[in-house]
């Protein structure tokens, strides 16, 4: 994420050197100056203003479900290995999958998998990761989104690594109802605006200046040699 918020930075200072923005002389130099892609940021996003009354704040609610559905939840465990790693002779996808028919059928437990995956990768957490919202678009979450409380995922290839999920618990998403949203629903308009507008502008110009955020460069900057 500090790789990314860096990235479009750099992008929004380009940004602001194309279309003119003008920029204090004593940080010209600044090739991150998060100063001036504040600046820049500000000038570029689109205003989002609150909804003038009660009736337009309701209309905004019916029109946007989104911006008051609560995402679903799962308790989430899991195992990550590098695809090419080797554990016990075999490669990290064929393990995984022996792993979960030996899980499925009772004769291993998935803490087992995730403390023996753990001394071959230890860059991300291991085993039990906490409550997860899956509210990202991607193949992973989709699968996940698809799953049922007590279920197994994978092995589920991603790039440069695969994975093995087990989901322990389900909160399926909601939408809250305008009863509970009433009071705030004209400073949540304001909220998805920005939320919409920031993820907009940090798209476009990523993509205008053809920046891509290697991940596993950046995995690799921490691992141990």
């Amino acid at each position: 994420m500090i790789v990314k918020e860096m990235a479009v930075a750099r992008a929004l200072n380009l940004e602001g050197a194309a279309q003119g923005i003008e920029r204090a002389k004593e940080r010209a130099a600044t090739r991150f100056d998060d100063v001036y892609a504040l600046t820049v940021y500000r000038k570029i996003s689109p205003a989002c203003e609150a909804p003038k009354d009660e009736a337009a704040a309701r209309s905004f609610y019916d029109k946007t479900p989104k911006a008051f559905t609560v995402p679903t939840s799962i308790r989430l465990s899991r195992v990550i290995l590098p695809a090419d790693a080797t554990v016990d002779g075999e490669s990290a996808e064929p393990w995984l999958l022996k792993q979960a028919k030996a899980i499925s059928g009772g004769q291993q437990q998935f803490d087992a998998a995730a403390s023996k995956a753990e001394q071959i990768y230890k860059l991300d957490a291991q085993g039990d990761v906490g409550w997860v919202a899956l509210s990202d678009d991607n193949v992973i979450l989709r699968a996940l989104e698809s799953a049922n409380q007590g279920e197994l995922v994978g092995p589920v290839k991603d790039g440069d690594y695969v994975y093995l999920f087990q989901i322990a618990e389900k909160r399926p998403g909601q939408l809250m109802p305008w009863s509970a949203v009433s009071g705030v629903a004209a400073q949540q308009a304001v909220r998805y605006c920005r939320e919409q507008g920031r993820a907009t502008v940090h798209e476009n110009v990523l993509k205008k200046y053809g920046v891509q955020i290697n991940e596993n460069a950046v995995r690799g900057m921490f691992s141990k040699k």
